[in-house]
Parts: C-alpha cells; structure tokens; sequence
C-alpha cells in the first residue's frame, strides 16, 4: 500500500514504531495546524494499537493552537489503544509544553504527553512496551 502523502510530516517504521516526524519549523497559523493534525490522524488511520514517536526535532516554534492538535491525535490513538512519546524537543517547543504543562520530565497522571530526549530513545521504549504485552 502506497504511503499517503502528507503535507507536514514525513513517517517510517522503526522496530514496530510508527516514527512520524513533523517538518514544518514553525507551527502558529491556524492553516498549517489544521493541515497537520490531518496528517497525523491520516497517519494511523486503520492501524490497531499504533506505537507512534513524534519527533518534533524540525520545529523550532510552535504556538497554542498547535497544542489542539496534538491533543486530537492524541485521544485518536488513545481510542486506537495506541501509545505516543514526543522527542527531540527544542529548547522554545518544550518550554511552550512545559509551562502549558503538556508534557512533564517526569512520568504524571495529570499530563497529557510523555517525550523521550530521542527518536532511538523513543522507539526502544514504545517497541519494549510492545513485546510486553
């Protein structure tokens, strides 16, 4: 099956994990939001219990309404019984998540994203949980 073409982001598998890693090095219009919380849902569409690593390493600056769409794909994969690690955080991407409490340097209930420092990182965490099961 021929991968879809996406506008914002490029994927590969590595060990069983769907690695997604977005290319847009600014993420603030409303236009380039909505165009990427497409991709990432068309991404796992069809897919059982998706492994998915997000690599955000090309985004230097991101803005709230950037957040909505994370969240989205979030409870997307969630409902799919899937998991999601964000890496490869800029210094401005993760203060942005940090103090929206987005994502945390420790694992918490009460926050909506786990990240890894990177995608190999990412992708032996996700592939370890995956052979646990």
């Amino acid at each position: 099956m021929a991968q879809p073409p996406f506008k914002h982001l490029k994927s590969r598998v590595e060990q069983g994990v769907l690695v997604l890693t977005v290319t847009a090095s600014e993420i603030h219009s409303e236009g380039v939001t909505e165009d990427l919380r497409l991709d990432l849902l068309s991404a796992v569409e069809g897919q059982a219990n998706p492994k998915v690593v997000l690599d955000l390493g090309p985004v230097k600056l991101i803005s709230t309404t950037f957040l909505r769409a994370l969240l989205s794909f979030r409870r997307r994969l969630r409902e799919k019984g899937g998991q999601l690690l964000l890496c490869n955080l800029s210094t401005q991407v993760a203060e942005v998540l940090f103090t929206t409490r987005m994502v945390s340097a420790t694992s918490s209930a009460n926050i909506p994203f786990a990240m890894a420092p990177d995608v190999a990182i990412a992708v032996a965490h996700l592939s370890a949980t995956a052979s646990e099961r």
